[in-house]
């Protein structure tokens, strides 16, 4: 590991500001625990440059672990100035000599330069033609590594030659911002790694106070290691780890004020019935139901915590280990234009809130004649709508509807 950034960028001045002069804790010291577990923390204070936040950033060490957890709390005071976060990442630079294979998800998985492989930085500056060598031709770009947040858990470089793997893997995403379709930013070349906290790529809002106390926390996740495999050896491998660091989910290990554990969240269950008038054949099969907060639109909420998963092909729904809160229950589904929502529910600690069936028709405004694209937040029904991973290459270009269709009502 050549270097490790850790930062908050603030939007207003553009200003990048790193954990480079805070002070160290040890939280748990393994001398008291026969070296089981240990914790330390670093804790940079708001010095009137940056964004104003108070910043934590955790380590945690188990004694069986293949790896170690890190968890960050950014906090502002009541009375400091009021300030935004654009984002906030823990970013690894790899050695080259140690790892060549990059995975993102199961699609996005393939050797790449070394990192002083000649190239040519294309029209946006983070997009780079490589001049020569085996790659010669390839165009690499962070944004062709962006992930949806609602289903990614985990990302990587592995070593062909020296059987390692470097995972970044995480049991929730209850703390990333604006919901399941935000994308994040997960590898990219040269050999960067990253857990996004939050961030305000693609239209998303960044975290907005005033002069109130606020505070949250990310995490935790994992920063994994394997070794003894080839690329596809320690990719299965990753994937069951992740899966236990969900079924662990939330860590009975932890201990903070703001991380509630198992017995202080509580349960949301219930079965959406999808009734809509022009289109009978709708299904609610892999819809997504969440909770957030009434207000603004979940994909522009980035202060506060959200809880997604996806409903089953009758539209039955289970949300476990939710913050004990008030919230608005949302859902939404490939094909149906609307929205739905329910407000004012309460999720106390430790108890099931079941919501029985509740019933979802979609409003529309006359009939529809036609229609262009399908609502479903992609355009792969357009030309390379499914391709869009192509930066500096305009023969991929598309425009397509992404996120709603083009309808003409009578």
């Amino acid at each position: 590991m050549d270097d490790v950034e850790r930062g908050t960028k603030q939007d207003n001045s553009g200003s990048f500001t790193r954990i480079t002069a805070g002070q160290f804790w040890v939280r748990i010291d393994p001398t008291a625990n026969g070296g089981e577990a240990a914790e330390v923390s670093i804790t940079q204070k708001f010095s009137k440059r940056g964004p104003p936040f108070d910043v934590e950033l955790h380590y945690v060490l188990f004694r069986r672990d293949s790896g170690f957890y890190n968890y960050a709390v950014f906090d502002h005071p009541q009375g400091y100035p009021a300030g935004k976060l654009s984002s906030a990442r823990m970013l690894f630079r790899l050695s080259g000599d140690v790892f060549d294979f990059m995975t993102v998800d199961d699609r996005r998985r393939r050797y790449m330069p070394e990192p002083n492989t000649p190239h040519k930085t294309l029209g946006p500056k983070e997009s780079r033609m490589m001049t020569s060598g085996p790659f010669q031709g390839l165009v690499e770009n962070k944004y062709h590594s962006y992930a949806d947040a609602g289903e990614h858990f985990f990302h990587c470089w592995t070593g062909s030659k020296s059987g390692i793997g470097f995972w970044i893997l995480y049991g929730s995403t209850e703390n990333q911002n604006v919901g399941p379709t935000k994308r994040h930013i997960t590898a990219h070349f040269p050999h960067a790694i990253m857990k996004i906290l939050t961030c305000s790529h693609y239209g998303a809002a960044p975290v907005t106070v005033g002069t109130e106390q606020w505070q949250k926390i990310y995490g935790p996740w994992m920063v994994y290691i394997n070794a003894r495999g080839d690329k596809d050896q320690l990719w299965m491998d990753s994937k069951h780890k992740s899966s236990s660091e969900q079924d662990a989910w939330p860590y009975a290990w932890m201990r903070h004020p703001l991380y509630p554990l198992a017995s202080e969240r509580g349960t949301v269950r219930g079965r959406l019935n999808l009734s809509d008038t022009q289109d009978p054949k709708a299904s609610l099969s892999s819809a997504w139901v969440g909770l957030a907060a009434p207000q603004p639109d979940w994909q522009q909420q980035s202060n506060g915590y959200q809880n997604w998963v996806r409903a089953g092909k009758d539209g039955s729904f289970t949300i476990p280990h939710v913050r004990a809160d008030n919230y608005t229950l949302y859902a939404f589904v490939d094909g149906v234009m609307d929205e739905f929502r329910c407000d004012d529910l309460s999720i106390a600690k430790n108890q099931v809130t079941d919501l029985d069936t509740l019933e979802w028709k979609p409003i529309h405004y006359g009939g529809q004649l036609w229609q262009i694209g399908t609502p479903d937040r992609t355009a792969k029904e357009f030309r390379h709508g499914d391709d869009y991973r192509q930066g500096g290459n305009p023969s991929k270009v598309s425009i397509g509807v992404s996120s709603r269709r083009a309808v003409c009502h009578r």
